[in-house]
C-alpha cells in the first residue's frame, strides 16, 4: 500500500467514529492517490523500466488492516463480522499478509477468529510458506503446530533458484523438493520424485556426460528396478543402495549379454553369456570373479 494512504487511513482511524465512514473515506482516498500517481507518470520521460507487480487491490477490511499491521482497525473489522478469510487480487488472505511480516499478535487474533489455514494464494502458498520464506521461524513454528503438515506443501511452477547452480520445479514441502519434480544442475537432469530434497521414488536422470539411469529410488540411492545406460554399455536389472544387486542384464556395445547373479555390484553366481550370434556360455562367478 502507498505510504501515503497508509497515513491516511491511521488518521481516519483516530478521528472518524463510524467504521463505515472510514471504509468509505479510506476508498475515496485511494482513488485520489491512484488518480494523482498516474497523472505523475504521464509526466515523466518514456524509458524502458523493469514490469513493476501489479498494486494490491481489496475491497476487504480486515486485509486492509493485515497489510498496515493495524491491531486495532483489524479488531474493528472482525467486530463488524466482516469476512475473515476474504482476499485480495494476489488471492493473499489477513493471516498470510501477517505471517509475511512475523506479526504474532495479527497472526493469534486472526486464529481466534477462525481464519483458514488451507487457504492458498495464487502462488500456490499457505501462512505457514509465507512466514517459512520471509524467514520467520517464530510464526512458522506456530502457523505449524496449530495447521497441519499438509499445509507446509505446495507447488512451484516457475524455476526455483537452489544452491549453487541448481534449479527446480515441482512440489515443494516448505523450501525442500518433495513430490514431483524436475531439478536442473551443471552434472545431470532429474525428472523425479523427491522426498524432503532426497531422490525417492521413481526418477529419469540424463546426465551430461550423455548417461541416463531410469528407475527407482529410495532414500537417495538406487533401490529396486532400473536401467543404467552408458557409452559402455547398459545394465537392466535390481539395484540395492546404488549398486547392481539382484537378477541383472548386461548388454555390451559389441552386442554381446550377460544375464545373471550379481552382489554388492559384483557378478556373484550363476550366468549366461550369449553372443549376437547367438553362441551361449554358462558361466558363475564368486565376488566378481569367474570361477
Amino acid at each position: 500500500m502507498d505510504i501515503r494512504l497508509n497515513l491516511v487511513y491511521r488518521k481516519l482511524m483516530k478521528y472518524t467514529k463510524t467504521n463505515q465512514m472510514r471504509f468509505l473515506l479510506l476508498c475515496i482516498a485511494s482513488l485520489l492517490l491512484v488518480d494523482c500517481s498516474a497523472r505523475n507518470a504521464q509526466s515523466e520521460t518514456m524509458a524502458t523500466t523493469p514490469v513493476k507487480p501489479e498494486p494490491i487491490k481489496t475491497s476487504s477490511r480486515v486485509v486492509y488492516a493485515a497489510i498496515n499491521r493495524s491491531l486495532p482497525a483489524l479488531n474493528d473489522a472482525l467486530a463488524a463480522r466482516e469476512n475473515v478469510n476474504a482476499t485480495d487480487n494476489y488471492g493473499r488472505t489477513a493471516i498470510m499478509y501477517a505471517a509475511i511480516y512475523g506479526d504474532m499478535d495479527m497472526i493469534k487474533r486472526l486464529i481466534k477468529a477462525k481464519a483458514d489455514l488451507a487457504l492458498r494464494d495464487k502462488e500456490d502458498k499457505t501462512a505457514v510458506i509465507h512466514a517459512h520464506m520471509e524467514g520467520h521461524h517464530e510464526a512458522m513454528t506456530y502457523l505449524h503446530k496449530v495447521g497441519k503438515k499438509a499445509y507446509g506443501y505446495w507447488t512451484i511452477t516457475k524455476p526455483l533458484p537452489m544452491l549453487g547452480d541448481r534449479t527446480y520445479i515441482g512440489g515443494l514441502y516448505f523450501s525442500h523438493p518433495d513430490g514431483k519434480g524436475v531439478l536442473t544442475t551443471k552434472q545431470a537432469i532429474y525428472k523425479a520424485e523427491f522426498k524432503l530434497y532426497e531422490l525417492h521414488g521413481l526418477a529419469e536422470i540424463e546426465y551430461a556426460s550423455g548417461s541416463k539411469f531410469v528407475g527407482m529410488y529410495k532414500n537417495n540411492k538406487r533401490n529396486g528396478k532400473g536401467t543404467y545406460t552408458s557409452s559402455q554399455g547398459s545394465y537392466s536389472g535390481d539395484f540395492k543402495d546404488d549398486k547392481y544387486h539382484g537378477k541383472g542384464v548386461e548388454t555390451f556395445p559389441d552386442g554381446i549379454k550377460y544375464q545373471g547373479i550379481y552382489k554388492n555390484g559384483e557378478r556373484h553366481g550363476p550366468g549366461v553369456y550369449t553372443t549376437p550370434d547367438g553362441r551361449i556360455d554358462i558361466v558363475e562367478y564368486v565376488d566378481g570373479k569367474r570361477k
